[in-house]
C-alpha cells in the first residue's frame, strides 16, 4: 500500500473541508501535522475546522503556532483568528485583527461584516455603521453588512434606516435572524408588539441561544407589562451568556422598573465592568437618582452626555438635577433646550417641556 505524502494529505483535508465533511477533514489535517509537525498550512487548516466546530480556544492556539512557524498573515487568517478572540472574550484584540484584515486586503469581503458586527457587540455603533456601509459600497448585496448596519442603526434609533436594511437582509435570506431581530425591534418601537413578538419567536426557533433575540424578546415583554416573562428571558440569557454585558444592562433596566434600585445598580456595575459603554452611565445615573445619590448621578449623566452629545436621556437627567441648584438653573435650561432640539416627541422631550415650564414660570 502506497504511503500518502504530507502534501496529498493536506489536499485531501482541504477538499473535505470545502465539502463540509468536518470530522473527516479534522482527522486528515491531524494526519498531515503528524507527518510534518511544524507545518503552518496544516495547523491553519485544522484551526478552520475547529472554528467551525466551536473549539475556539484550540483554534486560537493553532493559529498562534502557525503564525510563529511562518503562516502568512492574510486577511482570511487574521479574520479567523479575530473570530476566535471575539468568542473567547478578547474584544479589543478581535477588533484590531479585523481592522488589520481590511488593511491587508481591502477586497476581503468577510472581514467587513465581521468587523461591523463586532463593533455592534462592543457598543461602537458609529464604527459599525461606517464599516458596514463601506462593505456595502464594495459588495452591494453583502448580507452580513446589511445585518450589521441594521443592528447599528436600530441601536442609535435610526429606525427607518434599520427597517430598510432589515428588509434587504430578509430579501437575501428569509431566515436571517438579525434581519428578523431588527425588524421586530423597529415594530416594537412603533407599537406593533404582536408582530414583533411573532418575529422574535420565529428567530428563536432558528437560533435558540441567540442572546440578542432573547434580550429583545424580554424587552418586548417588559414593554407589554409582562415583567415575569421578561425576567425569565433575561435569566435565560444570563444562564447562556454570563459574560455578556447586555444581559446585565437589561436586568438593570428591569430592576429600575420594579423599584429594586440597589439590585439594578449591582447589575449595571457588572455591565460596565465587562464593557464600558457610554449609555450604561445613563442607566447608572437613573438608579443613583432613585437612591438619592444625586452628586454621583450627575457625574454619570455628564459622562454619558459628554461621550454622546445626542443622548437625550442623559441630558434631561442632568438638567433635572441642575434645576435643584439655583446656581445651575441656567445650565438646566440650556440642557433642556438641547433635549428639545434633538427630540420633539419622546418622553425626554415631555420632561424637558415640564422642566422649562417650571424654571421659567
Amino acid at each position: 500500500m502506497a504511503t500518502i505524502s504530507y502534501q496529498e494529505e493536506v489536499q485531501r483535508a482541504e477538499a473535505l473541508l470545502r465539502d463540509a465533511e468536518y470530522d473527516a477533514a479534522r482527522i486528515a489535517f491531524e494526519n498531515a501535522i503528524n507527518l510534518k509537525p511544524n507545518s503552518p498550512s496544516a495547523a491553519a487548516g485544522l484551526a478552520k475546522v475547529l472554528l467551525v466546530q466551536g473549539a475556539f480556544v484550540d483554534a486560537k492556539k493553532l493559529y498562534g503556532a502557525a503564525f510563529n512557524n511562518g503562516l502568512e498573515k492574510s486577511a482570511e487568517h487574521l479574520t479567523n483568528l479575530a473570530i476566535c478572540c471575539a468568542l473567547n472574550g478578547e474584544q479589543k484584540n478581535a477588533r484590531t485583527l479585523l481592522e488589520g484584515a481590511i488593511s491587508v486586503d481591502a477586497s476581503y469581503r468577510p472581514a467587513y461584516g465581521a468587523l461591523a458586527k463586532h463593533c455592534v457587540v462592543m457598543g461602537d455603533y458609529v464604527a459599525a455603521e461606517r464599516y458596514a456601509s463601506e462593505g456595502l459600497r464594495i459588495f452591494p448585496n453583502d448580507l452580513p453588512c446589511f445585518e450589521a448596519r441594521s443592528l447599528a442603526r436600530v441601536s442609535v434609533r435610526n429606525f427607518d434606516g434599520s427597517y430598510a436594511d432589515a428588509e434587504e437582509a430578509l430579501k437575501l435570506n428569509a431566515r436571517s435572524v438579525d434581519g428578523m431581530l431588527c425588524k421586530a425591534s423597529v415594530l416594537a418601537t412603533r407599537g406593533d408588539l404582536t408582530k414583533a413578538k411573532a418575529l422574535l419567536e420565529n428567530a428563536l426557533q432558528i437560533e435558540p441561544a441567540n442572546i440578542e433575540v432573547i434580550l429583545t424578546l424580554g424587552n418586548v415583554c417588559q414593554i407589554e407589562g409582562d415583567t415575569e416573562k421578561a425576567e425569565a428571558c433575561f435569566q435565560n440569557g444570563l444562564n447562556l451568556h454570563p459574560l455578556d454585558w447586555r444581559v446585565y444592562y437589561f436586568l438593570a433596566l428591569l430592576e429600575l422598573l420594579k423599584s429594586r434600585f440597589a439590585e439594578g445598580l449591582s447589575h449595571v456595575d457588572k455591565a460596565i465592568q465587562l464593557q464600558d459603554v457610554p449609555f450604561l452611565h445613563c442607566v447608572r445615573g437613573n438608579l443613583l437618582v432613585k437612591l438619592g445619590r444625586l452628586d454621583e448621578a450627575k457625574m454619570e449623566f455628564t459622562i454619558a452626555a459628554t461621550t454622546n452629545p445626542s443622548d437625550v436621556y442623559s441630558l434631561i437627567g442632568l438638567a433635572e438635577i441642575e434645576s435643584q441648584n439655583p446656581a445651575e438653573r441656567s445650565q438646566a435650561v440650556e440642557h433642556a433646550k438641547r433635549v428639545l432640539s434633538l427630540d420633539q416627541k419622546g418622553a425626554p422631550a415631555e420632561r424637558a417641556r415640564q422642566l422649562l415650564k417650571s424654571l421659567t414660570a
